[in-house]
């Protein structure tokens, strides 16, 4: 059984851009939109896991740093990627709670199948869509932050790898080449809860409190800086420690 060492939860907000398609299955039937009890609009937590595990992954490897093959996941030294987000045989550091919105209203857009060989519409189509300009707010639970002697690294990584999806536009969900899915995370609060905080019953401690006015820019360049650094620091010794191993 792990120790649980401390415990941070980032309260964050997903703000939509474009329209959001994101479809729900049930025995391998599609039911429409993903929505929760009351029909508004979420995007499930596990879509939000992959795709920040997805893109960090993609990252990582264009930096040439390590991360190991999905036929054959690391086990006793994990790689940054498994370190964070698990795998089969190592926990995962990070749950993510479904996206909520309060929003139910849709749109919806049609599209057209083409026959390429014989340059020819074979027949049109309509999907319902999550419109642009929703709101979401959902919950990151990270356990034990430290990693490589930096004690908040999880948070780092996971701070680095909203401000990085904000700035290369990055999208979530279906019809991505169509410019569906493109969205904006912002942290609004981060607690960190250690186990005597549970046992004393307090409040935790508060390690930001986010306010509207404040720009993009500026709640990842100055209120996340130290967070993100030494997650910084971290993918730059790795690259190091990649690059002395191959020249060996």
């Amino acid at each position: 059984m792990k120790r649980l060492e401390n415990r941070v939860i980032i309260e964050y907000l997903i703000r939509s851009e474009s329209p959001v398609y994101i479809r729900e299955k049930t025995d391998d039937r599609d039911v429409g939109l993903v929505r929760d009890d009351d029909m508004n609009h979420i995007i499930p937590g596990t879509t939000i896991k992959g795709f920040l595990r997805w893109e960090m992954e993609s990252l990582l490897k264009s930096a040439g740093i390590y991360v190991c093959k999905e036929s054959k996941r690391c086990h006793s030294k994990p790689c940054l990627l498994c370190s964070i987000f698990g795998n089969k045989s190592i926990p995962s550091r990070i749950r993510v709670e479904n996206a909520c919105s309060d929003t139910k209203r849709s749109i919806k857009k049609t599209g057209s199948l083409i026959e390429r060989n014989r340059r020819r519409t074979v027949s049109s189509y309509e999907i319902e869509l999550a419109p642009p300009g929703i709101q979401y707010s959902g919950r990151i639970i990270l356990e034990n932050t430290e990693l490589k002697g930096v004690r908040y690294a999880s948070l780092g990584a996971i701070l680095f790898m909203m401000d990085y999806v904000n700035a290369t536009k990055a999208a979530i969900g279906g019809g991505k080449t169509r410019g569906m899915g493109i969205c904006k995370f912002t942290p609004m609060k981060i607690t960190e809860y250690t186990p005597e905080d549970y046992i004393h019953n307090r409040s935790g401690r508060i390690l930001y409190i986010g306010d509207d006015n404040e720009s993009q820019e500026k709640i990842f360049s100055e209120a996340m800086k130290e967070y993100i650094d030494g997650w910084r620091g971290i993918l730059k010794g790795s690259i190091k420690s990649d690059i002395g191993e191959n020249d060996e």
